[in-house]
């Protein structure tokens, strides 16, 4: 019986030493954030998975319509070839419209999924082993992009929120907004059963192009970096808010296409800028959601990359590299950008944009003399991409429809090529590995486990679909812009609405779509979406501020038709010549589609028509396709920046100046009207802020002592530190300037002017930490590029030391960096502190001293043993002594609430407690096992 407890004993003791021994490296370990600790889920998988169907997760495919039957070709891909997801498309009729609109999209993603989980049920020969074998089973990628303001922009068109585009929710410059517009979006997405979203852009339009083929439109929150990260950032959180965490958000189109010459689709786009230039402005938001990210609801998933080739990438102008997407250097460079690095290790995953659009078949086949589809998707893949999204990529250059066999055989091949190459080449096997781990680990976060339960959506949902009207509205409130008078000169150029009399004829740009080839034609915009808006809020039903009979609505198409064949339009070009108001309500300006440039036509054919008449022109998409001369013909031109019903109406209230002052304001330069973004976000010189004090540290009376009203005189001691603040600098839009915003700090002291070290501002607010060395008054003042502070003055008393610093000649000592505005200043609203982690976890230094004390005690009642003739039982219970140490210190190293608060109350005086009372309780342990046996 002894025998077996000393053997018990000996082996609890090597356990309890080397777990204690590791416990150093696991400390280490935990603040190493650039490698995670492996999740042994992901790694158990991926050992049990074969090289098909590791291969089978690196492909994101498309397909035709909603059969999904056993002799459809997706099936097969799902089931045979194991790809790892699907993107759903409205071109490829996956989606139906009407009433049925969302029932079908939950029944297409439920079998799907379900298709999926069955595959995996069925064992299979394996044809290089000739042995049965049970597939893994691995929730599908369901993915849609779903950009918002409906179509061309959206997938699905009927049942959802028609919610704003992302140049609205940056016309309102409210981050907030952007959250709840992505909560809503994220909600009703996850309860459809699609799990996968290609969106926000990141794309930044630092100068437009309209009329070319690089226009972005509204699929951008602005032009300006700091900004577009603000609302990136929240719009992504709240869409992993609103999924609760059930969706994956693909950040696009890496790495920026806002200076494009050309969108990627047709032609490889090109890009003139440095990777020094392209770090200033188009990397910054991705940057924002990835390392730079605040928490982890705004860390995107993946990122999407583009088409895009960059002539100076590397400084010289004439070099360009390959399209990004295909280009391992220039990818490497980018990845290896801190931001990027440290998102990338914690399993980040690249998407690679469409592989089947036609610029990438040019760009392999220029001379179309033979199209390889291996080449691009290896290439793709070897750059540096996870996930390859293969589109409609076939050897002929025609549609996914009419060619979904050649889609299917050559999207096999590719297949079986890389399955191939993985047995080969050991190499390209390690690459895959990496990359499928990084897929298992996304979709182990979208699903805690994988079971067919988890990912099918429910049959009925909870959420109420398309009941987000009221935000939707909110935004449109605030992103109405006024662009041309300025507000001071609209009631002297637009005194009062219209009138009861007054004859109004209404054009807007309504052209003909369809949600599917086979669904009900429909209209992007009712051609009377406006007339009637109008007349439900001032008709005869509500004020009679207008008679109906008084108002008419054509399309752009009309207006094109009145100007190419007037004789055939003579009723509407009455109803013109009669009118009091024409009313303009337009898109884009594209030269595609002609009858879009009826506004720019009618402006400079006909302007004869148009005199001492009311021209009052919503742009419900960018607001730059109108030029200086124009603009000058109309009597009010409004951005709306969105097409929903909600823009609808706020721009009806604007007409009868209901909102006489229009809060919004662009968020792109609109080189019509003047309008430079650059300028507009710079510091509004006719806006001086204040600055205030604080003392740093200080606890007590912080309302009464921090602050110093700029018309008071406070006192101060000769070495007192100061931090000085200003307010919050506002642009010229009334918001704050952005980040990185410099602000010169000076101090005037015996009619001596000092410049201290130059600072950023963080959320509108710069600090500066000073320390007064000079007795005496002193005026505080700063400027920031054009804005100027009001100036602070203080009063420094005290008398000089005998022996002087070699900095009493300057007046004060002004620390190099800005401080946070968290530290800063009380002036803004400030989260609660966070508890200041000095000691609330054990670290090295704990470790050695339970080390030592642990010994010391067990050699000291090994010692005591010895002395009183018991020299076994003393060895046993100076091991017992040592476990009961070593324990205890494990216990207080896991951190649990406990030990948390015994180390932030008592520090290492905590740890040397707590390890004694781990030893006396280890002898005490083995003292009973002792009396016991000695008793039998």
């Amino acid at each position: 019986m002894r025998r077996r407890f000393r053997q018990f004993a000996l082996l609890i003791n090597l356990f309890a030493i080397v777990l204690f021994l590791l416990r150093p490296i696991n400390v280490l370990a935990s603040d190493n954030k650039q490698n995670p600790t492996p999740d042994p889920r992901v790694e158990n998988l991926l050992n049990r998975m074969s090289p098909e169907e590791k291969i089978g997760q690196l492909f994101l495919v498309t397909f035709y319509g909603t059969d999904i039957t056993p002799d459809t070709p997706i099936y097969d891909l799902i089931v045979k070839y194991h790809i790892g997801g699907v993107i759903l498309k409205a071109n490829n009729d996956n989606f139906v419209s009407g009433d049925e609109a969302i029932t079908q999209a939950i029944a297409l993603t439920t079998k799907l999924q379900t298709i999926e989980y069955q595959g995996s049920q069925n064992s299979t020969v394996d044809p290089f082993s000739g042995e049965l074998v049970k597939p893994t089973y691995i929730p599908l990628f369901i993915g849609i992009s779903q950009d918002g303001d409906g179509y061309p922009n959206d997938q699905i068109l009927h049942g959802m929120t028609q919610l704003p585009s992302q140049m609205a929710l940056g016309a309102t410059w409210n981050p907030e907004l952007a959250k709840e517009t992505g909560k809503v979006l994220g909600k009703e997405l996850s309860q459809l059963g699609i799990n996968l979203i290609f969106g926000p852009s990141l794309d930044i339009v630092e100068t437009p192009h309209p009329f070319e083929n690089s226009d972005l439109g509204v699929k951008t929150f602005g032009g300006d970096p700091y900004w577009v990260s603000k609302m990136g950032q929240e719009y992504i959180a709240g869409l992993h808010i609103g999924s609760e965490n059930r969706l994956a958000v693909v950040a696009t189109h890496f790495p920026g296409l806002g200076s494009s010459d050309r969108i990627p689709i047709d032609e490889v786009a090109t890009v003139r800028k440095s990777l020094d230039q392209l770090k200033q402005i188009e990397l910054a938001p991705f940057f924002a959601v990835t390392g730079d990210a605040p928490s982890p609801y705004s860390t995107v998933d993946a990122l999407l990359t583009a088409h895009i080739r960059y002539q100076g990438f590397q400084g010289n102008i004439r070099a360009s590299t390959k399209p990004i997407s295909f280009d391992p250097q220039a990818f490497d460079l980018l990845m290896n950008l801190l931001q990027l690095s440290s998102w990338r290790s914690n399993n980040g995953i690249m998407i690679s944009d469409d592989l089947g659009v036609p610029a990438v078949r040019r760009f392999y086949d220029p001379s179309d003399q033979g199209f390889n589809a291996r080449r691009p998707v290896l290439d793709a893949f070897l750059a540096g991409n996870d996930i390859l999204f293969v589109g409609g990529i076939t050897e002929e250059n025609s549609n996914l429809e009419n060619n979904s066999s050649s889609y299917q055989s050559n999207l096999i091949d590719i297949l079986e090529f890389f399955s191939q190459k993985y047995r080969e080449d050991p190499a390209f096997a390690s690459r895959v590995d990496q990359s499928v781990y990084r897929i298992l680990t996304l979709k182990y976060k979208i699903y805690e486990f994988f079971s067919l339960s988890q990912v099918i959506p429910p049959t009925n949902p909870t959420e109420e679909f398309g009941d987000s009207s009221q935000l939707v509205f909110e935004v449109a409130r605030q992103s109405a812009t006024l662009i041309n008078p300025p507000i001071e000169e609209l009631n002297t150029v637009l005194p009062n609405p219209p009138s009861i009399s007054d004859k109004i004829v209404f054009f807007t740009d309504s052209y003909p779509i369809q949600q599917c080839s086979n669904c009900e034609v429909e209209s992007n915009i009712p051609q009377d979406a406006l007339m009637k808006a109008i007349q439900r809020l001032y008709g005869p039903s509500a004020g009679g501020q207008i008679l109906n009979y008084n108002l008419s609505s054509y399309t752009f198409a009309d207006a094109i038709k009145l100007l190419d064949d007037p004789s055939n339009s003579s009723h509407l070009l009455s109803a013109v010549k009669y009118a009091h108001w024409i009313v303009f309500l337009m898109l884009d300006a594209n030269p595609q589609r002609p009858e879009s440039l009826a506004v720019q036509r009618i402006l400079s054919e006909r302007s004869d028509l148009l005199r001492n008449k009311n021209i009052v022109v919503f742009a419900a998409n960018a607001p730059y396709y109108l030029d200086a001369t124009e603009i000058s013909k109309l009597t009010a031109y409004y951005g709306l920046y969105s097409k929903a019903p909600p823009f609808i109406e706020i721009a009806a209230r604007l007409l009868f100046k209901e909102i006489p002052t229009p809060i919004g304001s662009s968020p792109v330069s609109i080189p019509g009207i003047g309008y430079d973004l650059r300028s507009v976000t710079s510091p509004d010189p006719s806006k001086p802020f204040k600055l205030s004090i604080s003392i740093p540290n200080q606890k007590e009376n912080q309302e009464e002592n921090n602050t110093s009203e700029n018309t008071d005189l406070k006192e101060f001691s000769i070495n007192d530190t100061i931090i000085v603040t200003t307010e919050t600098i506002l642009d010229h839009n009334g918001h704050p300037v952005p980040d990185q915003t410099p602000v010169q700090f000076t101090i005037i002291q015996n009619e001596r002017e000092e410049y201290l070290p130059s600072v950023e501002t963080v959320n509108g607010i710069a600090s500066i930490k000073i320390t007064l060395e000079q007795p005496g008054p002193i005026t505080i003042k700063a400027i920031s590029e054009s804005a100027y502070s009001e100036e602070l003055a203080i009063n420094v008393i005290g008398e000089l030391s005998e022996t002087p610093s070699p900095t009493n000649e300057s007046t004060v000592t002004a620390t190099e960096e800005a401080i946070t505005t968290q530290e800063a200043t009380e002036t803004t609203p400030t989260p609660e502190p966070a508890i200041q982690e000095e000691h609330i976890k054990t670290d090295i230094t704990d470790w050695f001293i339970a080390v030592l004390l642990s010994i010391l005690a067990g050699l000291a009642i090994y010692r005591f043993g010895a002395i009183i003739g018991k020299v076994r039982w003393g060895i046993q219970w100076g091991f017992s002594a040592v476990i009961g140490g070593i324990l205890f210190y494990i216990l207080l190293s896991l951190n649990f609430p406990l030990s948390t608060k015994i180390l932030l109350n008592y520090g290492r005086l905590g740890v040397v407690v707590s390890v004694l009372i781990g030893i006396l309780i280890g002898w005490g342990v083995t003292l009973t096992i002792e009396l016991a046996l000695n008793k039998k």
